[in-house]
C-alpha cells in the first residue's frame, strides 16, 4: 500500500496529476477523498502525505472531495466552495495569491464533480446545476463562476464522458 493512516477511503476517491509548477519542481499526484486531508505523492516518493499548506477550514470532517489543475493552479472543491492554490506551489492554499469563494451558494446542493472541456472548467452541483469558470480576464481577481444550466447533472463524479466536440 502506498498510503495508510487515513480515516477511510471510499469509492469516491479522486486523483489529480499536478506539480511541475516550474521547471525545477517535480510532478505530483493528489488524492481527494472528502474524508481526509488532501494527500500528495511526490514524484519519486513511495507513500502519500498531507499537502503542506491546506486552507484553514480543511479539518475533520470537512475536506475537499475533488479537484483539477487549471491555469497552473490546483483547484479543490468542498461543499459549495472552491480553492485555487498559488501558481508556484500546488500544495499552498494559504499564501496571498490563492483564490477562494463559493459557487452560487444556496442554489442546489454540494458540488459533486468537474470536467475541463476545451480548456474551460465546468463544475456540477447536486440538483442538476452546471457552472463554468469565466476566466477570460487577465486579472484572476475578476474571474467568476457563471451558470450554464439547471436541468442536467452527473450520475456520479466519475461519470463524465467526452465525445468528439461534446460532453
Amino acid at each position: 500500500a502506498i498510503t495508510s493512516g487515513l480515516s477511510s477511503v471510499n469509492s469516491k476517491a479522486f486523483f489529480v496529476e499536478g506539480g511541475n509548477e516550474t521547471a525545477a519542481r517535480d510532478k505530483k499526484l493528489f488524492l481527494f477523498t472528502g474524508m481526509n486531508q488532501v494527500q500528495v505523492l511526490q514524484a519519486d516518493e513511495t507513500s502519500f502525505s498531507s499537502v503542506d499548506n491546506p486552507a484553514s477550514d480543511w479539518f475533520t470532517p470537512n475536506f475537499p472531495t475533488f479537484g483539477f489543475v487549471h491555469r497552473n493552479r490546483l483547484w479543490a472543491f468542498m461543499k459549495q466552495r472552491f480553492y485555487a492554490s498559488t501558481t508556484g506551489d500546488h500544495e499552498d492554499f494559504v499564501a496571498g495569491t490563492i483564490i477562494t469563494g463559493s459557487v452560487f451558494p444556496g442554489e442546489g446542493g454540494d458540488l459533486i464533480g468537474c470536467w475541463i472541456f476545451k480548456g474551460r472548467p465546468f463544475v456540477f452541483k447536486e440538483g442538476g446545476f452546471v457552472y463554468f469558470l469565466d476566466d477570460s480576464d487577465t486579472d484572476s481577481t475578476n474571474w467568476y463562476w457563471r451558470k450554464l444550466a439547471s436541468n442536467f447533472g452527473l450520475a456520479s463524479p466519475h461519470s463524465v464522458f467526452e465525445t468528439t466536440n461534446d460532453m
